[in-house]
């Protein structure tokens, strides 16, 4: 596993805990943030390639600001 797919699949972890932490189920991510489930646990697992329109909107339904992505701000993976 190279470091970019290390680094999609901490972010997805993150996001899910942070997801669950506020209790938001993914229907009702889906429902609130019209975000396709099928793309939620893509993000949430960092399998596929997903679009940063996805992604600005999961974290801004979390209130995450757009810093959060940084890689500094996620678990380390090396």
């Amino acid at each position: 596993m190279n470091k970019i797919e290390s680094q999609k699949i901490k972010l997805g972890e993150t996001l899910k805990r942070m997801r669950e932490e506020k209790k938001v189920g993914i229907r009702q991510m889906q429902r609130e943030a019209k975000i396709n489930h099928d793309i939620i646990y893509s993000i949430e697992r960092g399998t596929s390639c997903y679009t940063i329109d996805s992604l600005l909107k999961y974290c801004n339904h979390l209130e995450l600001p757009i810093s959060f992505l940084q890689t500094e701000n996620l678990p380390n993976v090396c």
